[in-house]
């Protein structure tokens, strides 16, 4: 298994230059940063604000910490946050510059991080499970053991819920463009529903994706050369591509993984995706074709959340055996690649 640094095949004989050849891609663990807490098992223990250079940790215990990009220190001239409950999912809506935090005690709070404001929305009573944006005012979550999907609304308290017939929602994803929410479900299926007359939801899709009985863990759209693709994973220890032809997925490529992939990120501009393992370690693959480029390995085992830093170009990876978030640069001096076009 190759280390971080040792990198150095020559590709000069490929077809066009291979966007992993130094010093275009060249990954290497830049920082270690140490959070006061244990980071856990939460399925978003952190996660970046681009505009404010701003890095967002939710260790145990209840508190939301904020760390300055530019050095890893505290955030200038910002305290700490307090919640009731462990933060175990975390939704951006950009255009408003808010966060809708989910804890583990079923309390739904919004935050704008410009305005350093806080508010609780709701008591919900359960773990909340998983949790995406639909527009600046809608957002949609999942609570354990509650076999339902909800639609939240940021200006008032009032809830919808859609009974999905005896099964949890265990990831969720909105496609923006198409206007379609993808469900993960805890039996290995996806379902998918329209969100053009929010707040309701028209479930007019649903298939067996992964082994039954597995969770689907992650669920992304991705447009590569205009092309629409559909990337689901899941604890059979797998990796599927999908084409997303009028609202259907049609299967492509089934790729095994050594392990559970605990979270799953893909870098645009590499045209990339990233897998990340309870063992420390994480894989990159080349999309749509899904060659195995790289397997890196961090210093610190349990990986269990991923999260981009797009104009630093870097990986966050959080640790569910410590009290630190691991800093994966891409490129030696943080330039971005833009990766050429790859024959599918």
């Amino acid at each position: 298994m190759e280390s971080l640094q040792d990198y150095t095949k020559d590709s000069s004989t490929s077809r066009h230059k291979n966007p992993l050849d130094p010093p275009l891609f060249s990954p290497f663990l830049a920082k270690t940063l140490k959070v006061q807490g244990h980071l856990g098992f939460a399925y978003e223990s952190a996660c970046y604000n681009e505009k404010l250079k701003m890095i967002l940790a939710c260790p145990l215990g209840s508190t939301v910490q904020f760390y300055d990009a530019n050095n890893f220190e505290p955030y200038r001239n910002r305290d700490f946050l307090k919640l009731k409950g462990s933060v175990t999912q975390i939704s951006f809506q950009p255009e408003n510059d808010t966060y809708v935090l989910g804890c583990s005690s079923g309390f739904v709070y919004k935050y704008n991080a410009a305005k350093n404001y806080i508010k609780k929305l709701k008591n919900l009573g359960k773990h909340v499970l998983a949790m995406t944006f639909l527009d600046p005012t809608f957002y949609a979550f999942s609570l354990l053991d509650s076999k339902k999907l909800y639609i939240g609304n940021l200006e008032h308290e009032n809830l919808v819920n859609f009974d999905l017939n005896h099964k949890d929602s265990v990831s969720l994803y909105h496609c923006t463009k198409r206007n379609l929410l993808f469900s993960g479900l805890e039996n290995g299926s996806v379902r998918i529903y329209r969100t053009n007359k929010l707040p309701d939801l028209q479930a007019f899709y649903s298939m067996q994706a992964h082994q039954a009985g597995k969770w689907v863990l992650s669920v992304q759209c991705i447009m590569v050369d205009r092309k629409e693709y559909v990337v689901t994973s899941s604890e059979d220890w797998t990796v599927k591509i999908w084409h997303l032809i009028k609202g259907r997925m049609r299967l492509l490529k089934v790729i095994p993984l050594p392990g559970e992939p605990h979270s799953l990120v893909y870098l645009e501009n590499y045209k990339m995706i990233v897998t990340a393992y309870a063992s420390g370690c994480m894989q990159f693959f080349r999309f749509p074709s899904m060659k195995m480029e790289r397997t890196v390995d961090l210093v610190n085992s349990g990986v269990y959340h991923l999260f981009l830093m797009k104009d630093k170009n870097m990986i966050g990876a959080t640790n569910q055996n410590g009290e630190s978030i691991e800093f994966i640069q891409l490129h030696p001096k943080g330039h971005q690649f833009i990766a050429p076009r790859e024959e599918d």
